[in-house]
């Protein structure tokens, strides 16, 4: 351990950085858990189960950017660094495992599991608190913050179900405004403004792919194959869309001149995967509903509401980045295509599988030929 550099702030942020292996396979690990909570959406869409979703989807998310957010200020790789980011792999992909119930049991399993990560977590922190006092507002303040956060999360997997989610909320509430009550204290440890967004963007793509591994599931159970054929067609053209809007934005150089504490981005980035989880969902679900006369209220929702959730927040992303690529004659074609797809959710009794995901995919292919039109002039 003596021939190993201790953890310290970063000062290289001079240098264009990118993803380690390691940091690849930590993505991986959690686009799977994300996946199996989007697939969780397929069963159920009522407001109680909205609303444990998003009690599941958020911590999983925080998971994900707490050691994001680690790792792009501090330097660090030696063997405790990386046993301690493979125990939050282990403990994520527990997570994944117990996200895909609904019993009390496997909530239980899920806090204790969230709890455990956020640990691993706190440990890289006093690390890096004893070994570099340069630095030490920010570890102490985010060690101290998380903390109060795991014996919170876990004290929701050992109390009875009636107190469970109110703890549990509180311990997400801990976790998500700490940071934010100590903005002036993380501006001290700046991001990297080439690696933050690049981790954001490798999360995506990943997410992106685990989606295509959703639409072959549904594919794989659907009891018709012309029209699920036709419907998955479109479905990938969607995802293909996808991928085109947001990684030509996240290619620009600029892209990281106003990241500052790199908060904005990764809460921005929360709605975004909520609306492509929507989608998944939604794609999953058409899938399976491809032999009926039109798609049921619960798979429109997903489809247009996921949709235009994932537009307003690209759009607010791309203002936040880079504001000059949403000057008024950039952003009115997504916004007009969010406004269509709410519209198509109004219209479900009226809009056969393959018509409803066919006009979502056109209107993309839309957006696609609108954005090039732009980067051309």
């Amino acid at each position: 351990m003596a021939h190993h550099r201790k953890p310290r702030l970063r000062d290289d942020h001079h240098l264009e950085r990118h993803a380690s292996w390691l940091e690849l396979f930590y993505d991986l690990v959690f686009a799977v858990t994300v996946s199996q909570l989007a697939h969780r959406l397929t069963l159920e869409l009522t407001p109680l189960a909205i609303a444990q979703f998003l009690g599941l989807f958020v911590p999983v998310w925080w998971g994900w950017v707490g050691q994001t957010m680690f790792s792009t200020r501090f330097e660090s790789d030696d063997p405790v660094q990386r046993i301690l980011t493979l125990f939050q792999m282990l403990c994520a992909a527990i997570m994944a495992v117990q996200a895909g119930g609904a019993t009390h049991a496997q909530f239980q399993g899920f806090a204790i599991a969230y709890a455990a990560l956020r640990a691993g977590l706190v440990l890289q922190y006093l690390r890096v608190w004893r070994h570099d006092p340069a630095s030490r507002a920010v570890s102490g303040w985010l060690a101290g913050v998380f903390t109060i956060g795991v014996l919170l999360a876990g004290l929701a997997g050992f109390v009875g179900p009636q107190w469970a989610w109110p703890v549990w909320l509180l311990a997400l509430s801990v976790d998500l405004v700490g940071p934010r009550l100590g903005i002036a204290r993380m501006r001290r440890a700046p991001v990297h403004p080439t690696h933050l967004p690049e981790r954001f963007a490798l999360f995506t793509l990943i997410f992106l792919g685990e989606s295509l591994a959703a639409e072959v599931r549904g594919l794989a159970a659907a009891d018709l194959w012309l029209p699920s054929v036709v419907i998955g067609v479109f479905a990938f053209v969607i995802a293909s869309c996808l991928w085109w809007l947001y990684f030509d934005h996240f290619a620009r150089s600029d892209i990281g001149d106003r990241l500052m504490s790199g908060q904005g981005m990764l809460f921005m980035h929360l709605p975004l995967m909520l609306g492509l989880a929507g989608i998944v969902a939604g794609v999953e679900r058409a899938l399976q509903e491809a032999s009926d006369a039109h798609l049921t209220r619960q798979t429109m929702v997903m489809l247009g509401g996921g949709t235009a959730f994932w537009l307003f927040a690209f759009v607010a992303l791309q203002a936040l980045t880079v504001p000059a690529t949403v000057e008024r004659s950039r952003k009115w074609p997504p916004l007009a295509v969010a406004c269509v797809t709410l519209g198509l959710v109004a219209a479900d009794r009226m809009v056969a599988p393959i018509t409803a995901v066919a006009a979502l995919a056109v209107l993309f292919v839309l957006l696609v030929v609108a954005h090039e039109r732009r980067a051309s002039t």
